[in-house]
């Protein structure tokens, strides 16, 4: 078991590159059971910043010491993800449409036509948690919480072919298919 004394925001872990489960701070968890002995890599997502109260301006990732049952773990190497980079590194990417579910964290890449000029909406539904870019131009995170089901794509970024869509899934995507439909949808809303 690893333990950490707080999570800020959502954690991915594996061991010898193989998934063995998330730490989310909103579920107020601290600690994760490892199957066994190996190298632990973690991937740890910032889900934003608050912008009021006291949380204002708080530090992100893992706070504190991590420790197993035995001893204080030490010697981290950290790496940064680059955002910028990801559009570019579709070559060892998955094909979009999958034809089955997909464990993150996975690239998936895609070409699509569209009419120049028209927005669109990313239907993601069946995704997990992830970013999307669209021609290199970023268009944001999606997460299956929700509440909204669909990403705007805009029309001034489209060409008549070969536009090219890039998915980062951190989690994993069941239904993992780029469809794309005229209206968003927005999920549940307050009257």
């Amino acid at each position: 078991m690893v333990v950490f004394d707080e999570v800020r925001d959502r954690v991915f872990a594996f061991l010898d590159g193989r998934p063995v489960g998330t730490i989310e701070r909103t579920q107020h968890q601290r600690s994760l059971a490892l199957p066994g002995a190996g190298r632990l890599r973690l991937l740890v997502e910032d889900l934003g910043r608050v912008n009021y109260a006291g949380r204002l301006g708080e530090s992100k990732g893992l706070i504190g010491p991590a420790r197993t049952a035995t001893r204080d773990l030490t010697h981290w190497a950290v790496s940064i993800v680059d955002h910028d980079a990801m559009p570019g590194l579709t070559d060892g990417a998955v094909a979009l449409p999958a034809d089955r579910p997909l464990a993150g964290p996975v690239l998936l890449g895609g070409d699509f036509d569209a009419e120049p000029g028209v927005d669109l909406f990313l239907d993601t539904t069946g995704f997990g948690t992830g970013l999307v870019w669209v021609n290199g131009f970023l268009l944001g995170r999606y997460w299956s919480a929700g509440p909204t089901e669909t990403m705007y794509v805009p029309g001034p970024l489209l060409r008549p072919a070969g536009n090219r869509i890039v998915v980062w899934e951190l989690d994993a995507a069941a239904r993992p298919v780029a469809t794309f439909v005229s209206a968003p949808r927005l999920g549940h809303t307050e009257a």
